[in-house]
């Protein structure tokens, strides 16, 4: 049999604000980010993810735990 195998990895939003304080800045940046998208790439419509802004970035933090399959 033939099997999709699922897994997760965590990763790491940051977003460049200007603020008086670490409180002031975390709440401008939940104001101000776009949130995360799916981009089309490797094949697909949701194979690439991404941010939309200039000052955002998103990374990988961790490997790929595999924890679910379904079969095919």
């Amino acid at each position: 049999m033939k099997y999709i195998v699922l897994g997760h990895s965590e990763v790491t939003v940051s977003i460049e604000v200007n603020a008086a304080s670490g409180e002031e800045a975390i709440k401008k940046a939940t104001k101000k980010f776009g949130g995360i998208h799916e981009f089309a790439g490797n094949g697909g419509l949701d194979k690439l993810i991404g941010v939309n802004g200039e000052t955002e970035t998103i990374a990988a933090d961790c490997p790929v735990e595999f924890d679910d399959w379904l079969p095919v």
